[in-house]
């Protein structure tokens, strides 16, 4: 289940929150493990709702979630998680989930659970850049903040005192949502880049503690991933990506295969085969038009492709959801 709260500009420094909302919401934030109240109405279940370019928005969710959905948003997405366990996938990222993580996910990737508990719990801030454009923080600063460490997973687990101070923060920024004061959304900025900073703060933390060890062969998987993120439409096999990072195709798969016991071809594959199930599950295109969508040759070879991975064709998985 789902809450969310969200705060519209009804005139310069003056913004108005749902009051029925926030009155409920008000009584889930007060103690993190009681009964949610009701999902407000117009929200799917499991779903990030878009955030237009002027708001700002907490969100609440809790117990399993359907496995293996893609959800694609069009903006930030910094979540806590309280209680329970998932694995999330984001991107070329997978990772565990659990009690005292924090992960953020950008614009624009792929993301989805797997095996979620029942007992889950999640709260989210959600917001697009351009919430903060306003602001006198300059973009270049916005960028370091924002994709710190974006060769890593952008999941961590967080020491105990960046964990209070952070959740502290969420909860200043439902009081200010739930009081809606002037200069409420001046506010929100402040205190969604003092989280910014103490997330950051919070990663340097993590990165020192936890990271991988830098080896010249864990830099060119990263690459890899990097690469096949961008480049998945149109370069489908690994001599491609062997020849844009400078090394053998054999080379490649030996290095890819050793950090993560797949072959390079798997993470080619999976990316398409996400972006082809997010198509299939959210959108009214048909079979035809996505395998176009995606630079397939002919809608058959697209349901060939697609059949091997799932072991349904296209159609069928569409009118299995």
């Amino acid at each position: 289940m789902q809450v969310i709260l969200k705060c519209a500009i009804n005139a310069p420094g003056i913004v108005n929150c749902g009051e029925s909302t926030a009155q409920t919401l008000s009584k889930k934030m007060s103690n993190y493990t009681i009964a949610p109240p009701d999902l407000v109405p117009g929200l799917l279940p499991n779903t990030l709702p878009d955030i237009p370019p002027d708001h700002f928005a907490l969100h609440w969710q809790e117990g399993s979630h359907p496995e293996g959905i893609p959800i694609k948003s069009d903006h930030y997405a910094i979540v806590l998680c309280l209680r329970g366990k998932a694995t999330k996938i984001i991107g070329p990222f997978t990772m565990e989930v659990k009690p005292h993580t924090l992960y953020l996910v950008a614009p624009h990737y792929t993301h989805y659970f797997e095996n979620s508990s029942a007992d889950l719990q999640l709260f989210s801030i959600l917001f697009k850049k351009e919430f903060l454009a306003d602001s006198f923080f300059k973009d270049y600063a916005l960028e370091a903040l924002l994709y710190a460490n974006s060769e890593c997973p952008p999941l961590h687990a967080l020491p105990e005192p960046h964990y209070e101070r952070i959740l502290q923060l969420f909860r200043k920024m439902y009081r200010e949502q739930q009081q809606a004061d002037r200069f409420h959304l001046q506010m929100s900025r402040l205190l969604l880049m003092e989280l910014l900073y103490e997330m950051n703060r919070a990663i340097v933390k993590c990165s020192s503690d936890q990271a991988h060890p830098l080896t010249r062969q864990h830099q060119l998987y990263t690459d890899f991933l990097q690469l096949v993120d961008a480049h998945y439409l149109q370069k489908r096999t690994v001599q491609e990506y062997a020849d844009m990072l400078f090394v053998s195709a054999k080379h490649l798969s030996e290095v890819v295969k050793h950090e993560t016991g797949k072959n390079a071809l798997y993470f080619i594959h999976r990316r398409l085969h996400l972006d082809a199930r997010h198509l299939l599950t959210t959108s009214a295109l048909s079979v035809k038009e996505i395998s176009e969508r995606l630079n397939f040759d002919t809608s058959s070879h697209f349901s060939r492709f697609f059949k091997n991975i799932t072991g349904a064709n296209p159609s069928e998985y569409k009118r299995g959801l």
